[in-house]
């Protein structure tokens, strides 16, 4: 991650928004020498927000494997086809 003072962000802000939908890597703004704030092109935060999505579905579909709470392919197809109405 590229770090920046806030500073730099002040007198750089129109370059910093114009690069940031090419850059991948996230900026940390530093106030006073400590990272205060992360900034994110909106495609790499949606992937990063999809990627946290998918890891909840996959640990709740682990959980329910783990409690029993499934059924069989066979199963559900079967219902699936003779469902009537």
């Amino acid at each position: 991650m590229k770090i920046i003072t806030s500073s730099y962000l002040k007198e750089n802000m129109a370059e910093i928004v114009r690069d940031m939908p090419d850059t991948l890597e996230p900026i940390g703004i530093t106030h006073n020498g400590e990272v205060k704030l992360i900034v994110q092109n909106p495609y790499e935060y949606k992937a990063r927000e999809d990627a946290l999505t998918m890891m909840m579905i996959l640990n709740f579909t682990e959980q329910q494997i783990k409690n029993g709470e499934y059924e069989d392919f066979e199963t559900v197809f079967d219902e699936l086809l003779n469902h009537e109405d």
